[in-house]
């Protein structure tokens, strides 16, 4: 799995970062380009489009879950939540971003709690910008450095 930054609705310069399988991937003239699903496509439907053009890619963006990602937007997610942990924790205050509870979307979020002061469970608690929930529990493998200062 990774973390992939994707506009939102063809055409918008709105983008999100959502959950995605790396389904394939080519060269153009601008680099390396990986194709990429939304993670909660089913397995029986990731498959690349082959000989699919960019700009057919991402005009239907918004209906195919299928998009095209340059390296720059893509964030590797651990395997698990050792994993992720045996790279440091993020500290109390931290900005982050942090996958939303049912969802495929990452958002910024502030860490409240890491997991070195959880007794119970090995998940951050994180405070999510524009939530009214004031903390939501969010495993490690699923909090990642903030890309905020990057687009």
């Amino acid at each position: 799995l990774c973390a992939a930054l994707i506009a939102t609705d063809s055409g918008s310069t709105q983008q999100d970062w959502i959950l995605v399988k790396v389904v394939g991937c080519n060269r153009d003239e601008a680099g390396m380009v990986y194709e990429v699903v939304d993670a909660d496509v089913p397995d029986s439907l990731a498959t690349p489009r082959k000989g699919t053009k960019r700009k057919d890619l991402n005009a239907s963006a918004s209906s195919g879950k299928h998009f095209e990602v340059t390296p720059d937007k893509l964030l590797l997610i651990s395997k698990d939540d050792s994993e992720a942990l045996s790279r440091g924790e993020f500290m109390v205050k931290d900005m982050v971003l942090a996958l939303f509870p049912g969802t495929t979307a990452l958002y910024e979020a502030t860490v409240v709690s890491n997991p070195s002061k959880r007794r119970k469970t090995l998940d951050y608690l994180v405070k999510f910008s524009d939530d009214t929930v004031p903390s939501r529990a969010c495993p490690p493998r699923f909090v990642l450095q903030s890309q905020q200062d990057k687009f």
